[in-house]
């Protein structure tokens, strides 16, 4: 953006060439609800005021922000989602986005974050509010009228608030390789309670830094709605996630000890206990939680990978017209004629796939005056599953000569279709 004199927090992965690749991937990217860099949030004039919200702004939710990005997406005329991706807060609401539109998104990247905030993430997040609300320039939050960067308005309590939180960001190593005990500016320890040490320069950079660019209401609103986030369900996340659809990519850092990588693993726990498409890998890195940020080559590496990746779930037709086992051949060839399909496959009483049955074989029962939907039908089937990828499924299609399988999941239940058709038509947009 005009103005800007560095790279943006996900520069290293955004662009041509890159793990979200923007010859390939159109990328939409907004600011949250609540925040103060272009959605609504409580330093957005109020319209039945005309004055800045401040705290007559409604507490929010994660939900929320993702209903107001599902808003935007309709606004774009957008019917699904390739993938939606972040991390800590973002990674949350990628989450979100799975939970509360599962059809909508077919695959998610939640990186170092949580499917619920726990204790001490809650008790980090109320030290930082209760630095800003106990500031006397925050004034209930109504400083707008005097708030300038450099002066008025709580800047000393959000400050402080930026200090506590960029420590949870960090990490024990990250911080000796760092600073050690450097001394700032000095050559000997002052025995005072002056700034001895370079790491406390450092965070008192960092907090007034954070003033200049950021909204104290903003931080209330935000690291609140964090805190409210928990989409467990009767106290289980797998029940809570039991609705999702996409593919997923869960990653942590191995180094993170404000989301550590074992919730990481709860979340990849529920999504196979649902029999979710998951992939998991924990980065081997010491910046801790900001590593997300920092460790652009590994992330580069596994984002790319995963989205380039297609299975036969992506492509493959999920309501799929289907005929019973013992049908005849006259009821066959209508249902084919009414569904406009070229490809049956055959189920029995149960649901379990025991044949499929083409238009072709209609012609030949025709020729042959065949009655019965059991004298033509194909009952060796060569099927696929979800996960396979799809140059495996092309490959069998290719062999025997056959130009759809069925999707079937490990009990042989039928679960999807896919064709020959939409297989040629992903290659061409591969090539195209």
């Amino acid at each position: 953006m005009n103005g800007d004199d560095k790279p943006g927090w996900w520069d290293a992965v955004v662009g041509p060439g890159k793990a979200f690749d923007t010859d390939r991937y159109y990328v939409i990217c907004s600011n949250v609800l609540g925040g103060c860099k272009g959605s609504t949030g409580p330093s957005s004039d109020n319209p039945a005021t005309g004055k800045p919200y401040g705290s007559a702004f409604p507490v929010i939710t994660l939900r929320d922000m993702v209903n107001a990005q599902k808003l935007l997406v309709d606004h774009l005329s957008v019917q699904q989602l390739y993938a939606v991706a972040g991390g800590s807060m973002g990674g949350m609401q990628a989450l979100q986005w799975t939970v509360s539109y599962p059809d909508r998104v077919k695959k998610a990247i939640v990186i170092a974050a949580t499917g619920y905030s726990t204790p001490q993430q809650i008790a980090f997040n109320e030290v930082g509010r209760n630095a800003i609300i106990s500031d006397p320039e925050w004034n209930c939050g109504n400083y707008y009228g005097s708030k300038s960067y450099d002066a008025p308005g709580p800047v000393k309590g959000l400050a402080l608030a930026r200090m506590v939180g960029h420590i949870t960001y960090l990490s024990d190593e990250s911080m000796h390789a760092k600073f050690g005990r450097s001394l700032q500016a000095k050559n000997r320890i002052g025995f005072d309670f002056s700034t001895d040490f370079a790491v406390e320069s450092y965070l008192h950079h960092q907090g007034d830094t954070f003033t200049q660019r950021f909204d104290a209401n903003s931080y209330l609103y935000i690291t609140k709605a964090i805190d409210y986030f928990d989409l467990t369900k009767d106290g289980s996340l797998t029940k809570g996630l039991a609705g999702v659809q996409a593919g997923f990519l869960v990653i942590s850092v191995s180094s993170d000890w404000l989301y550590p990588p074992y919730q990481s693993q709860e979340i990849v726990q529920a999504l196979t206990a649902n029999e979710r498409e998951v992939r998991y890998s924990e980065i081997r890195s010491n910046y801790g939680h900001d590593a997300f940020l920092l460790e652009s080559g590994q992330i580069n590496y596994l984002i790319s990978q995963f989205l380039s990746r297609t299975v036969v779930a992506d492509v493959m037709i999920r309501d799929v017209p289907t005929i019973e086992e013992g049908a005849t051949t006259a009821v066959t060839a209508r249902r084919l004629i009414n569904m406009e399909v070229n490809h049956l496959p055959v189920l029995s009483a149960s649901g379990y796939l025991v044949g499929i049955v083409t238009s072709w074989d209609i012609a030949k029962a025709v020729a042959r005056n065949f009655l019965w939907l059991d004298e033509i039908m194909s009952k060796n089937v060569i099927t696929t599953a979800a996960d396979e990828p799809i140059e495996s499924a092309a490959k069998k299609m290719e062999e025997h000569s056959i130009s759809a399988l069925p999707v079937v999941d490990e009990d042989q239940h039928l679960i999807g279709l896919i064709t020959s058709d939409a297989i040629s038509t992903l290659v061409g947009r591969g090539n195209s």
